[in-house]
């Protein structure tokens, strides 16, 4: 009997040894599967880059890895170690991960299709080249690649924005679109993009500085507040109703309210638009004599058919010999700080220039 007791025992005390072993050996292997899961996390892949923080980006944006994957990063299994050839030829970016502080509110219809007629304009916008690299470089879908180059902007602009509401796409496309780097041989381009842009970019509070990136602003409510908040000189300009030639030679000047150089700008405008008229290259007083002076004259501005007519034209042509004398021959010759310029007097002789376009547009050969 105590033979039979002395075997018992240790059998008894084995078998429950067995089973904690075992029970323990399932709980490791169970939560071993967990970790070692797909790298999912709520229906969503987070397997395409892994940086320092512990935050993934993907198609349209950044997410976080959850706790646990942070804790233990197991190898994932070799099909997901595949990458595309299009990710492998081109760097993902990475993104700053968009927070309740730096989501920005969606764009109206509105506000986004004015954006996108200015940078798709036809003449002075961007070319469908130029927005499809854009748009893939900021990971938006492409979806209307056929349309006309503003509906194809607008098109993907609403699209990812109903998507994910929220407008920050709109100003990443702006920051790549207006980046100063790629306008170094064509700065007109440039000028025009921001200047418009500014316009409707206002009505948002924002606006475009000469860094090419978007900024927060004091929020235009009518469109004089739009005009003032894009330039106070331009506004006035635009105000007076200049003549379009007097501001194409200018314009960037206007925008830097650069008056001294505004007016140097303006005058060779003159010059360039009577030397087109004419078919002669001479300059200042010279060009404006042979083309309004003297008894046999190339250009007229009315018809000559009466004393009041010739006194117009002799006129006209000691006003434009006045505008050389004042204003081109010192801005060209004198320097900058010892012949100042204020904003009122480059208004006064970019409306006298205005002036001068006016009358040259009914010019025609004598």
């Amino acid at each position: 009997m105590d033979v039979g007791l002395v075997v018992l025992l240790p059998l008894g005390y084995f078998r429950s040894l067995t089973l904690t072993v075992i029970a323990c050996s399932l709980r490791a292997l169970t939560a071993l599967r967990v970790r070692s899961d797909d790298s999912t996390c709520n229906g969503q892949r987070y397997d395409a880059v892994r940086t320092r923080n512990g935050t993934a980006v993907n198609r349209y944006g950044t997410g976080e890895f959850p706790p646990r994957v942070l804790r233990r990063r197991v190898r994932p299994r070799s099909r997901f170690l595949l990458r595309s050839a299009r990710d492998i030829r081109r760097p993902v970016e990475r993104n700053k991960m968009i927070t309740a502080k730096n989501r920005i509110p969606c764009f109206t219809q509105e506000r986004l299709e004015a954006i996108s007629r200015v940078l798709g304009d036809t003449a002075n916008g961007l070319t469908g080249s130029q927005i499809g690299h854009i748009l893939e470089n900021i990971r938006v879908p492409d979806v209307s690649p056929d349309m006309t180059k503003w509906k194809r902007l607008y098109n993907a602009l609403v699209e990812w924005q109903n998507q994910h509401q929220m407008g920050n796409h709109v100003i990443l496309f702006i920051n790549k679109a207006l980046d100063p780097v790629s306008y170094t041989r064509d700065r007109d381009s440039l000028t025009w993009r921001q200047r418009e842009l500014n316009l409707v970019l206002s009505f948002c509070g924002y606006r475009v500085r000469d860094d090419g990136k978007v900024a927060s602003c004091e929020k235009a409510a009518t469109l004089d507040d739009a005009h003032r908040l894009a330039g106070r000189m331009k506004a006035e300009l635009e105000r007076r109703s200049c003549h379009p030639e007097a501001l194409r030679f200018c314009a960037a000047e206007i925008v830097a309210e650069n008056c001294f150089h505004a007016v140097l700008e303006a005058m060779k405008g003159i010059t360039s638009r009577l030397r087109q008229l004419s078919g002669r290259s001479d300059d200042g007083s010279d060009l404006v004599t042979a083309c309004f002076l003297g008894k046999t004259p190339i250009l007229r501005i009315n018809a000559l058919s009466s004393e009041s007519d010739k006194g117009e034209q002799r006129g006209f042509g000691n006003l434009l010999i006045g505008l050389y004398g004042t204003y081109r021959n010192p801005t060209a010759h004198e320097a900058r700080i010892e012949w100042p310029m204020t904003e009122q007097d480059a208004l006064d002789v970019l409306t006298a220039i205005s002036l001068a376009h006016r009358k040259l547009d009914r010019a025609v050969r004598a």
